[in-house]
């Protein structure tokens, strides 16, 4: 009779900490230009490999791991998001990575919701770069950490139509020897949901990124990198298991400077377009294929900088999405 009291006990207390949803996502994929070089910097590489870095050759197989937690909280009615995600390309240690996540949710009622997050990238590579403060050294590693907090408010219109009104603040650090530019990103986020019976999903996200590191006493970050960004996002649900997402990325660097030729007068177009087809095999795992294609074009009055940055790639890869929770409940009872 003690040892199922103590069982029982044992058992009420582990299942608080149990998740209400525990996801598990692993996607397998390629990406035929992962590093987003230009045709000019694919180029350069038949005369200096060095600008490949770790990798031998532009594209790269992915495999990419994630772990979602949910958890709606007993002392306080609060909605807990765990996510811990890492994506490995097989050809590059280095544009490797991790990154996590933690949302607390406030439910108000159907649609209406207040949120507040916070998201960490401790390492994202980019690619190599040459350190304009020193001279006649091999190129090096440009990576950067990034975090983000936001809050956001979401609220009923009509009939299952509701809308999303986010506030971000974002900070990118780069590496110590990178000395070109800091970043520090406010952003404010609208997006409608449901529109046309669920058909068509919109959003709109406007960017102010502040160079803070500008004009701080080196040669390397003399040259103002802010910018102003404008995306507009468009959801087609065409089916249930067949959708298309596009998004349109407008940039404009603020740099006065004409010696900077590489950001005076610059602004760039850049556009994804993701198709994706999802499989429910039953409750507990789905499959989803999708296939994503993007280019971006540059404009500029300097022909150097429009071959330097514009690019185009794609990418293809299945995702497993496996529900564990019902597995978990099984084992912890």
């Amino acid at each position: 009779m003690i040892k199922k009291i103590i069982y029982l006990s044992l058992s009420l207390a582990f299942s608080s900490y149990l998740p209400d949803d525990f996801i598990l996502k692993t996607t397998i994929g390629y990406n035929n230009n992962f590093l987003n070089f230009s045709k000019y910097e694919m180029d350069q590489s038949s005369n200096d490999v060095s600008i490949l870095g770790d990798s031998e050759t532009f594209d790269s197989h992915i495999i990419g791991n994630s772990l979602n937690y949910s958890k709606n909280l007993k002392i306080i009615p609060i909605l807990l998001d765990l996510n811990f995600s890492s994506i490995n390309y097989i050809q590059s240690k280095d544009k490797s990575s991790f990154k996590y996540s933690i949302n607390l949710s406030y439910k108000i009622k159907s649609y209406n919701w207040f949120k507040v997050g916070y998201k960490n990238s401790p390492k994202v590579y980019l690619k190599m770069y040459n350190d304009l403060d020193q001279n006649n050294i091999p190129l090096l590693p440009t990576d950067f950490s990034s975090e983000k907090i936001f809050l956001s408010y979401s609220y009923p219109i009509h009939k299952g139509i509701w809308f999303k009104l986010q506030l971000s603040n974002s900070s990118i650090y780069f590496n110590s020897f990178f000395t070109e530019y800091d970043l520090v990103i406010n952003d404010l986020y609208l997006k409608c949901f449901n529109l046309l019976n669920g058909k068509i999903n919109i959003s709109y996200k406007f960017l102010v990124a502040d160079n803070v590191s500008f004009n701080s006493g080196l040669k390397s970050n003399l040259n103002d990198r802010s910018y102003l960004e404008k995306i507009f996002g468009f959801n087609f649900n065409l089916s249930k298991s067949y959708k298309i997402t596009i998004f349109s990325k407008l940039r404009e660097y603020d740099s006065e400077n004409e010696s900077d030729i590489v950001h005076f007068g610059r602004w760039h177009h850049h556009i994804d377009i993701i198709q994706r087809i999802n499989k429910n095999i039953n409750d507990n795992l789905k499959f989803s294929i999708y296939s994503k294609y993007f280019q971006r074009n540059t404009k500029s009055p300097y022909d150097y900088t429009i071959d330097l940055k514009s690019f185009k790639g794609f990418e293809i890869g299945l995702d497993i999405i496996l529900n564990l929770t019902d597995k978990i409940y099984e084992v912890s009872y």
